[in-house]
């Protein structure tokens, strides 16, 4: 088990920046991946009514295992607290990440639907 709410997937930045790029788009995917490692942890503080900004800013000098508890409001040792994610889902859900993006980047094209507008017509 690994401390919760996004706080494993954040840790993981740190070992971004000791990579080397190969090149430039190595390096931007590099950057890419490590805001998108944050954004779990966004989406809970937004969720709750605080600064995503502020909340990544506290955590990234907390001690490890530590995270945002929305309902506090305040940073807390996740473990203690009870609050953890499981390793295997967390490796599954970032390889599943990684595959999506890498076939949006060498497809060159995705497409989006948007709502259709409602009809009461076929």
């Amino acid at each position: 088990m690994a401390p919760g709410g996004g706080v494993a997937l954040l840790s993981c930045q740190a070992c971004l920046a000791d990579l080397p790029a190969a090149n430039e788009d190595e390096a931007l995917a590099f950057r890419i991946l490590g805001r998108a490692l944050e954004e779990p942890l966004r989406v809970i503080a937004y969720n709750s009514g605080y600064s995503e900004d502020v909340i990544i800013d506290r955590l990234q000098s907390a001690p490890p295992g530590s995270g945002f508890d929305a309902r506090q409001g305040k940073i807390v040792d996740l473990r203690a607290q009870g609050v953890q994610d499981a390793v295997r889902v967390l490796v599954k859900a970032l390889e599943v990440a990684v595959s999506g993006a890498a076939m949006a980047l060498t497809t060159d094209i995705i497409v989006h639907h948007s709502l259709p507008k409602e009809s009461l017509e076929p």
